[in-house]
């Protein structure tokens, strides 16, 4: 449960920097609903590459506590 709420709110905080990211460099901006996916699908890459590294959400929840650490 945990490992999936983390993957969630790494979801959030990738849509809401494409956003901010997008407010102060408008010549990168794709909008609010372009921004959105950009940052959605970029949170969900930068997972998968932490991932192979170790550093996924199971992996920090394996034993049972949250691993700081990771």
């Amino acid at each position: 449960m945990t490992d999936t709420l983390i993957s969630i709110i790494s979801i959030f905080i990738g849509m809401i920097g494409a956003n901010i990211l997008a407010f102060f460099f408008n010549k990168y901006s794709l909008q609010f609903i372009g921004n959105t996916i950009v940052g959605i699908f970029g949170s969900i890459f930068f997972i998968k590459i932490f991932s192979t590294l170790g550093f996924d959400p199971v992996t920090i929840m394996k034993t049972g506590n949250v691993n700081i650490v990771l």
